[in-house]
This record gives structure tokens, sequence and C-alpha cells, in this order.
């Protein structure tokens, strides 16, 4: 019979609970309020990780995040500041949607596409390779203020804006530079 684990998000001290896994305290792991990322021995650290929650506990599990995946960028959507860390791999971003795919939900925009966008982050010779994918989506995509052709792909700058929708996104540094690097 499996253990259940309780932390408290030491950002927006939110009660989180999941299964236990071996080695767990190594595991890293997402709040699905506050998006604060760190391994579960962080939550249990200090006083933030021990004291009372502010919310009830949740019911959905954060989200595991492999010491292996990297995080090489990052979404922050303007009007909220809320921040969506991006994989190397394939990285879909549309809406929040019951029947939607996404790995990364943004908004519940109507004007953004369940499926609206994919950045795929790419090792190249010259290092990380950050590309924008137009996915045939029924709504526009805006980047840094011109339209995005039907199926094009373009390379991202850190910094570039981008709308989804009616939902303005900026592509990002990672916080951490060095998770950036290949090993």
């Amino acid at each position: 019979m499996s253990n259940i684990v309780k932390v408290v998000c030491p950002q927006c001290k939110r009660l989180l609970s999941f299964m236990d896994a071996p080695d767990i305290g190594n595991k890293l792991i997402v709040c699905p309020k506050c998006n604060f990322r760190a391994t579960v021995d962080v939550y249990r650290s200090g006083t933030d990780g021990i004291g009372e929650p502010k919310e009830t506990e949740i019911t959905t599990l954060p989200e595991y995040i492999s010491k292996d995946a990297m995080i090489v960028g990052c979404l922050r959507v303007k009007e909220t500041g809320k921040i969506y860390p991006l994989k190397q791999g394939r990285n879909v971003i549309g809406r929040i949607s019951q029947t939607g795919t996404a790995d990364i939900r943004l908004s519940d925009d109507i004007y953004m596409s369940r499926n609206h966008i994919e950045i795929n982050i790419v090792q190249t010779a010259l290092g990380l390779e950050h590309r924008l994918v137009e996915i045939n989506s029924k709504n526009e995509v805006l980047l840094n203020d011109e339209s995005l052709p039907r199926g094009n792909i373009l390379i991202l700058q850190f910094g570039d804006k981008m709308i989804l929708g009616k939902t303005e996104v900026i592509f990002e540094k990672p916080e951490d530079e060095e998770s950036t690097k290949i090993i």
C-alpha cells in the first residue's frame, strides 16, 4: 500500500499531496497554483514546508518533472505574470479546455485554439534552437506584432512577444541559466 506525501508550497502555501515513490525527495514538482518549481526535499525543508496551509488540500497532483528534462526557456503570460517552463523537444501551446491536448495550457481565452502553436527546442551544432511552428490553428498568431503565415516555422529569440488569440505571451530565458546547458 502506497503512502501519501503531503507538502506545503513555500511560495503560495498551498497544500500538495501525491503518492510516495522511490527517491521521491529528488523528484522535481511544480505547484499547480503558482508554478513554483523545486525538488520534494526543498518543499519539505524549513518551517515553510511544515506549517499550516493557507488553503485546503488540492485534489489534482502536482506535475512531476524528470531531472533529465531540461528547462530551456519559458513563456510568461503578460496579463497574469504566470510562467510556463518549456522542455527540450516538442511543446504544444494552447488554451485551457477539457478536450485540449496541449502540453501547456495558457488561459481560457476563447480566441486561442486548443492547440495553437508548437515550440520545438532542438540541439544544433550552434546550440539550442527554439523553433516557433504555426500548426494551422484556426486562429491567427502574431509574433512581434507581425502575422505568422500558416504553416511557417520561425526561430524564436528571447524577448519575442507572441499574441495567441487575445493573450500576450513573452518568450524568456529560464530563471536558472545553468539549466540551459547540454551535458
